[in-house]
């Protein structure tokens, strides 16, 4: 988290300001098997930025009623997962 934090967003975060929120086995409607890790982290230094603008159109902060129409399935449901304290998830796409 602290490394993809720094290569992909430009930021740096102390590990003490990680809290774990979430582990969500996935499974893609191929077959492909991804073990997704969750946290959460109100305090870090330095400006957000994007910095795979080849991978990310941009870096932007919602509310969690009004989130980005295009939000991947999994990732909504363990941001609602974890909010609600569930720390494991098992997710198949169809």
């Amino acid at each position: 988290m602290i490394r993809e934090a720094k290569e992909e967003a430009g930021i740096s975060i102390a590990k003490e300001d990680l809290v774990f929120a979430n582990v969500t086995h996935s499974v893609t409607a191929s077959g492909k098997e991804f073990i997704q890790f969750y946290f959460f982290c109100e305090k870090w230094s330095g400006e957000i930025c994007n910095l795979e603008s080849d991978r990310c159109y941009e870096m932007k902060f919602f509310p969690l009623s009004a989130l980005p129409t295009n939000t991947t399935p999994y990732l909504l449901r363990a941001l609602h997962l974890s909010l609600d304290g569930v720390v494991y998830d098992e997710f198949q796409e169809s």
